[in-house]
């Protein structure tokens, strides 16, 4: 059974959203909010693993880690620069 967001819930994924720079348009927040609901994970382990789904196998780990990490609004620095061993 699909998971149906309250209004305050897509807000607060809008916000959530936009706060990293994800266009809404990438990313419909209802979808995003009905995600999280659903598998019970807060916003930032559901983008974090929207993340490992659209961006696997795209550059070495340390690269996927720390764009994750950034998208999800954490501390990037530990997995070096990009492209970086």
């Amino acid at each position: 059974m699909a998971a149906h967001p309250l209004p305050a819930e897509v807000r607060a994924a809008r916000a959530f959203l936009r706060q990293r720079g994800i266009r809404t348009e990438d990313l419909s927040p209802r979808t995003f909010a009905a995600a999280s609901k659903e598998s019970g994970a807060g916003f930032k382990d559901t983008l974090r693993t929207i993340g490992h789904m659209f961006l696997g196998g795209q550059g070495s780990a340390a690269d996927i880690h720390r764009r994750i990490a950034k998208e999800a609004g954490e501390d990037e620095s530990e997995y070096g620069e990009l492209g970086g061993a």
